[in-house]
């Protein structure tokens, strides 16, 4: 009895102790969860205050009602509100969220928020002080697309009935017309964005879903945009690079061939770390996010921002192995030491402004010839492997014009050459026109119209809606006109186009606006339906590379064996001399993104 009486004191000790520690432990986990909201808190105040020294993480609506910025403030405070919810919730150690909120209490910080384009040097050796990891920041951006997701809406009416709010109290205190302008623009344009951004709950959980699905991927390739613009470069080169005074020319050969060999390391790492299986979950990923935030009209500066580079990226997604392949068969020559020496004295010469216009592209056609020699003559490709990746990519390029455009716009940029020089009254001349004819390739001429104009018409109805102005609705017609809708799809618009802005004209324009937008599903049809042709064409380029005795590979080697100009060339030497060249070598338009 004496024994088990014994054993049960000691039962009931255990249990007290464990109970003590157990209570230790939750006061050391609130008080951990408490320091970890008081650092993000700090991150909101030093944030906001840091833009505006009259603003403040905690001022009541009363208080915001005497800013003569009221409206930019209420504006601020809630995305800000929402990202730090977005750390505070993270898996950011503590630590990282303090010293962030150090970095922006610091007087290098002070000036960043202050004015970011005249100190954006301070950036990258402010993040690296903080210590934030690539795993960091892809998670972040993960948690924070996910927030938008989920919360966005309820975010933007929050936001909307604030400026509301603050709105009765100027109207009772009479505020400046200034400072009521400020909160009636900012709430007309967060009203908008509280009815574009409308996507339902089936919507919201396919969209997460898909996200999740695409985690690993997305956050590869955040991963490899943060290592390549910060890890990459030490302080010392970045402001070499990016400082009061810097310039690529201040960069000494190692550094430029250390800073090669790490962002073609990057490159290798990116492309082991991606499958094919990820690349087509991040695909459905944007399409999903792009379907559903990409309105007819802009919603938010903060979802326009993030829809533009989503949109990028679902251009390219497909194509970034190849473009990894690519980049990777180019070692030689970019680690060259040759190489390295011409390109820093080509910078040099262009940042002196030593040479004429037509000397200055003859001497980046040189470096692009010995790039593209060097890929090609690598031994990573043959006819066959390259046919072969046309044709992956010519497949995706079906799918519609975002998919189709980096093929297009590459097929356009080899047939340069010849569209420069066969130009027959109004009628252009490819290099093959038998593949190419004048119907398709006025096509995909004006898919690049198309493709750099049809963001901006919904950004002109955006600011048209906003302020119904003559000079807003000219910038509007331009616009649509640019865009080319009539000659793609071969149709007109048969709506009214009032010539002036009156309240009966209004739902006219927005009837004729509506027509363009309800017609980009067929025009983003016609353009993908060139594919097909455009896949031919490209093939038909590397059979005459591959041919024997082939004249443009012979005039690649040759353009690649100049000496970089040192001197300017006249005008007759580069029509007569290089210039038949450059067209017989095809790279002429290839080389356009190397030389601009």
């Amino acid at each position: 009895m004496k024994k088990s009486k014994n054993v049960l004191i000691l039962l009931l000790a255990l249990v007290l102790l464990m109970s003590a520690s157990l209570v230790a432990c939750n006061n050391r986990g609130n008080a951990a969860q408490k320091e970890r909201a008081n650092q993000t808190s700090r991150v909101e105040q030093t944030f906001l205050s840091g833009i505006n020294e009259k603003w403040s993480a905690n001022l009541s609506d009363e208080e915001i009602a005497t800013l003569e910025n009221a409206g930019d403030y209420v504006v601020t405070k809630g995305w800000t509100s929402l990202v730090c919810d977005v750390v505070n919730a993270s898996s950011l150690q503590t630590a990282k969220i303090k010293s962030l909120a150090d970095s922006l209490e610091s007087e290098e910080g002070k000036k960043l928020l202050k004015e970011f384009s005249n100190n954006a040097e301070l950036l990258v050796p402010m993040l690296k002080q903080i210590g934030l990891t690539a795993s960091d920041v892809s998670t972040l951006a993960y948690d924070l697309i996910s927030k938008l997701i989920s919360d966005g809406r309820n975010t933007v009416s929050n936001i909307v009935d604030r400026l509301d709010n603050v709105k009765d109290i100027m109207i009772r205190n009479s505020a400046s017309a200034a400072a009521f302008e400020n909160v009636s623009a900012n709430r007309a344009v967060l009203n908008l964005a509280k009815q574009s951004i409308n996507a339902t709950d089936a919507q919201k959980s396919e969209m997460q879903s898909a996200l999740s699905n695409a985690q690993s991927a997305m956050s590869e390739l955040i991963a490899f945009a943060y290592d390549t613009s910060v890890n990459t470069l030490t302080d010392e080169l970045y402001l070499k690079l990016f400082g009061d005074d810097g310039a690529l020319s201040n960069v000494s050969e190692s550094e430029l061939a250390t800073l090669v060999s790490a962002l073609l390391s990057n490159v290798s790492r990116l492309k082991n770390a991606l499958t094919q299986s990820e690349i087509e979950q991040l695909d459905v990923a944007l399409d999903l996010f792009i379907s559903n935030f990409d309105n007819k009209s802009i919603s938010s500066a903060v979802y326009s921002q993030i829809i533009k580079y989503a949109k990028y990226a679902y251009m390219a997604v497909d194509v970034i192995p190849s473009l990894c392949d690519v980049a990777l068969a180019s070692k030689d020559v970019m680690s060259n030491k040759d190489f390295i020496t011409d390109f820093l004295s080509v910078v040099k010469l262009d940042e002196e402004k030593k040479l004429n216009e037509s000397t200055s592209s003859l001497n980046k056609l040189v470096l692009a010839a010995r790039l593209i020699d060097g890929v090609m003559e690598s031994g990573k490709f043959d006819q066959n492997g390259i046919n072969g990746l046309i044709d992956r990519v010519c497949e995706q390029g079906a799918e519609g014009y975002q998919k189709a455009m980096p093929v297009i716009i590459l097929d356009l940029l080899l047939n340069v050459s010849d569209l420069a020089k066969e130009i027959e009254g109004d009628t252009f001349k490819p290099a093959h026109p038998d593949i190419i004819d004048q119907d398709t390739l006025l096509i995909m001429l004006g898919s690049l119209f198309f493709n750099a104009n049809i963001d901006k018409l919904k950004q002109c109805y955006y600011d048209f809606e906003m302020n119904p102005t003559q000079k807003n609705l000219s910038a509007l017609y331009t616009t649509a006109s640019l865009c080319g809708f009539e000659s793609i799809i071969g149709e007109s618009n048969p709506n009214k186009r009032p010539a002036e802005v009156t309240d009966e004209t209004l739902p006219y324009i927005k009837s004729w606006y509506n027509w363009y937008i309800g017609k980009i599903e067929d025009v983003s049809t016609k353009i993908a339906s060139c594919i097909p042709a455009v896949k031919n064409d490209l093939k038909a380029f590397i059979a005459d590379y591959y041919e024997e005795n082939s004249a443009s590979r012979a005039a690649i080697k040759q353009i690649a064996n100049w000496q970089i100009f040192t001197s300017d060339v006249d005008s007759n030497g580069v029509q007569n001399v290089y210039m038949p060249v450059l067209s017989e070598s095809k790279i002429l338009g290839a080389a356009i993104l190397f030389v601009w």
